[in-house]
């Protein structure tokens, strides 16, 4: 030791003495230890001594200097090499990094007084240093979690990714100092390979969006695929840096910016297939939230004729836009292909003049022969006539304004197409005349509306039944009697679930269209109406076909069920609730791609308090109840769960399968986890290959694995798990008879986490399972008396 470090070491033992953070005797030994010659590392004396609690010491001293404390399990989530230190220096000074900013560096340190290694880590990194306390014990662990991540990743990428080839980036430009990373090249080339992977997956089974969303305990990556959102996988808590890190350099961020609400985009070649990555960065309580969108560059824009829409409504559409002036409004829920629809519309107008769409507001799809028709510019809202003279002489002149949210978007939409403008739009409304009414109320002018609107177009997008797997079921009768479809002597069809269809039941969707012409008779009474209801009303009684009709035509085809039918006029792409019922829609947290779904549902609640009596086109008048047999809607059993859990929330138990294909020790080996005090749910497999099945169906949290087993070995089934990205991660304990050095070597080769033989200790296989626990999800232990402990919060070691 240094005479710096041995001078920090006994400031150290003076601070514990001084405010009497160790008993009083052993306070007395350490003064005369610490006045010798050859004395060490305070923490290193104190850990040869049994008596000594490093955690409530560590606890104890970042109280008194007020510094922040991470716990072992917030410490190995958040634990992140340091620029510029070794993993040796990193060991040698008892220290790991937390956090990086572009002004500071946070680390973890287990003596704050040791000014000599704080001074290393300020000329490595060239920032200003923030301290956080945390005992050895959990900086030891962190620090191998921290250097050991890239090791770990190149160990899967090794054996997952043999002989394939990963897409190369090509960008345009790019900056050449987001190329260094806080470690070395070959970390970085490990990262950015994993989250290729992901995505690759990811959009081979035909995702639209991807969503890394971090937890308290785990990193999830949620896709959506045909408008709904499911898990696709899950990543232990340490890898999240590495992935952010990796995702926010991909799409062109500065790795170590804090990000807010900052989007970038990328040119890619994923499996051979070109195309644009557009991503979004946006902090959240507990990391870092990246959502990425896919689209390829041979698919560009649909042309009107490949919507789906039927000969006579696709003839109105092109006599309603020959007409050259006039709203047309777009309505549908989220993900209802309505930013499609109205590219297609802006296509289809570009071939007749030039299409102005508003910067900020509405962005078309790569590719689109519209945008280069384009002439992006920001007018001012309150000054539509200002708008129209900077605007060419032309003979059609298209505006294209996005989404109408507020009374200025749509005074302004409605006064530019009153002024001879063609003006398309967006609503978040799910049907044509909740669209029609939401923009009579923003409007404000009943006169605008009736000059300036001149079609609503309402459409949705539901799943469409696997036809590899169909079967005859029976749906709910309260759902067949709101959607209007008999409940007898009909077969009605739903998805079993399958390898085609992911176990879903569906596969692709379907286009459903409702089209409300302005016309004369439809202008005559809309100043007269007072209500959403007397608006209804009026369009049924003149026989006006809405959502509901066309989708109940849809179930009585086999086409979709009637769970997707309900789960579609919700407006919600993973919630069974009527959204006037409701304040908001079960989504990723921070979506970016969301389409103002929020606001819209807020709206419509808003409504509902206002009129109390304003039906819902799925569920009738909001004051009504709801007859109990529609009040447990499911979706298909042959399907995921539609909702997810809420961002940051712990879930309340954590899933093992124990697996063993002897019938006492299975039972002995699940009595004693479940009398751990553990937060544990604990399943069984009788062998290696049930287990598969098993872990296909739910992913455990962990996984208890016994070697000697007829069919599939332990190892077998450990080289197999560790060979898929889904599995790539999970953590395994082989607990198992053989207990030679050469069966060890192997299991660890494998990837397997921890080794216990047999005949076990019950403390000894609760501790171990959990340190795992804590070390892959940040689980913080339990009290002496097992009951489980509440989670610290992470907020101070959130890295960006």
């Amino acid at each position: 030791m240094t005479v710096q470090e041995i001078h920090g070491e006994k400031a150290f033992a003076r601070f514990l003495i001084r405010h009497g953070l160790l008993p009083e005797a052993i306070c007395l030994e350490l003064e005369q230890a610490f006045q010798n010659e050859g004395f060490g590392r305070v923490w290193d004396w104190l850990g040869s001594r049994t008596d000594t609690d490093e955690e409530a010491l560590a606890q104890g001293v970042a109280a008194k200097l007020h510094l922040p404390y991470a716990s072992p399990g917030t410490l190995s989530g958040a634990a992140s090499p340091i620029p510029g230190i070794t993993r040796e220096v990193a060991e040698r000074y008892q220290l790991v990094g937390v956090g990086e900013s572009s002004a500071t560096v946070s680390i973890a340190i287990a003596n704050p007084f040791d000014r000599n290694a704080i001074q290393r880590v300020q000329a490595a990194s060239g920032k200003p240093v923030q301290l956080v306390v945390a005992s050895p014990r959990a900086i030891r662990e962190a620090t191998a979690l921290a250097y050991q991540a890239e090791e770990t990743v190149a160990q899967y990428l090794a054996r997952a990714l043999a002989g394939e080839q990963a897409g190369k980036t090509t960008r345009a430009s790019r900056d050449a100092s987001l190329q260094r990373a806080t470690r070395g090249a070959a970390a970085a080339a490990s990262e950015d390979q994993l989250l290729r992977t992901v995505l690759e997956k990811a959009i081979a089974c035909g995702a639209e969006e991807i969503h890394l969303e971090p937890t308290a305990e785990a990193l999830y990556v949620w896709v959506r695929i045909d408008g709904v959102y499911e898990e696709f996988l899950r990543f232990p808590k340490w890898l999240e840096q590495a992935l952010v890190r990796a995702g926010k350099a991909l799409i062109g961020l500065d790795p170590a910016a804090r990000p807010i609400g900052r989007r970038g985009a990328v040119c890619l070649v994923l499996s051979g297939r070109s195309g644009t990555l557009e991503g979004w960065a946006e902090p959240s309580a507990v990391g870092v939230h990246l959502a990425f969108r896919w689209r390829e560059s041979t698919r560009g824009a649909l042309a009107v004729e490949e919507l789906g829409m039927e000969a006579g409504a696709l003839q109105q559409v092109h006599h309603t836009l020959r007409r050259g002036s006039g709203l047309v409004l777009v309505a549908g829920g989220p993900h209802s292909g309505k930013s499609t629809t109205l590219n297609a519309l802006a296509l289809l107008c570009a071939q007749q003049g030039p299409v102005f769409p508003i910067d900020g507001s509405y962005w078309f799809d790569p590719g689109s022969a519209a945008d280069s028709h384009a002439s992006r510019y920001a007018p001012n809202l309150s000054d539509p006539e200002g708008v129209l003279a900077q605007s060419p002489a032309s003979p059609q002149l298209t505006l294209v304004t996005g989404r109408i949210a507020d009374s200025s978007a749509a005074r302004f939409a409605l006064q530019m197409a009153s002024n001879g403008w063609l003006v398309l739009a967006e609503s978040d409304c799910t049907d044509a005349v909740g669209a029609l009414w939401h923009l009579f109320e923003l409007a404000d002018d009943p006169s605008l509306v009736t000059k300036g609107l001149g079609l609503v177009i309402a459409q949705a997008l539901p799943r469409k039944v696997c036809a590899h797997c169909q079967e005859p079921y029976e749906p709910e009768r309260g759902l067949l009697v709101r959607l209007h479809v008999p409940a007898s002597s009909q077969c009605y069809v739903r998805g079993r679930g399958c390898g085609a269809c992911r176990k879903t039941g569906y596969r692709g969707r379907v286009p459903v269209f409702q089209f409300l012409p302005i016309s004369p008779e439809i202008r005559a009474f809309l100043p007269s109406v007072r209500s959403e209801q007397d608006l209804r009303f009026a369009l049924q009684h003149g026989k006006t076909p809405g959502l509901t009709e066309e989708l109940a035509r849809l179930v009585l085809e086999g086409s979709t069920t009637v769970e997707e039918a309900w789960r579609v006029l919700a407006g919600d792409e993973g919630s069974s609730v009527c959204p006037h019922q409701r304040t908001a829609f079960a989504t990723p947290a921070g979506n970016p791609f969301a389409d103002g779904q929020e606001e819209a549902s807020k709206r419509s609640a808003n409504r509902s308090e206002v009129s109390g009596s304003d039906p819902s086109p799925c569920c009738g008048p909001a004051t009504t109840p709801q007859p109990a047999a529609s009040q447990a809607v499911t979706p298909s059993p042959a399907g995921p769960p539609l909702q997810k859990q809420p961002a940051g929330a712990r879930p309340p138990s954590f899933d093992v399968l124990v697996v063993e294909d002897e019938p006492d020790a299975r039972r002995l080996v699940q009595r004693v986890l479940e009398r751990s005090g553990l937060p544990l749910v604990v399943r069984t497999a009788e062998s290696g290959g049930e287990a598969l099945e098993r872990i296909e169906a739910a992913l455990p949290h962990l996984l208890v694995l016994d070697v000697m087993m007829p069919g599939m070995s332990g190892f077998e089934l450990c080289e197999r798990l560790r060979s898929d990205i889904r599995t790539a991660f999970l953590p395994v304990l082989m607990l198992t008879a053989l207990d030679s050095s050469e069966h060890r070597t192997r299991a660890f080769l494998l990837g397997t986490d921890d080794y216990l033989t047999k005949p076990f200790s019950r403390d000894e296989l609760v501790a171990r399972v959990r340190r795992i626990l804590q070390r892959t999800y940040g689980y913080e232990g339990t009290t002496r008396e097992g009951r489980p402990n509440e989670a610290q919060p992470r907020s101070h070691l959130a890295c960006a």
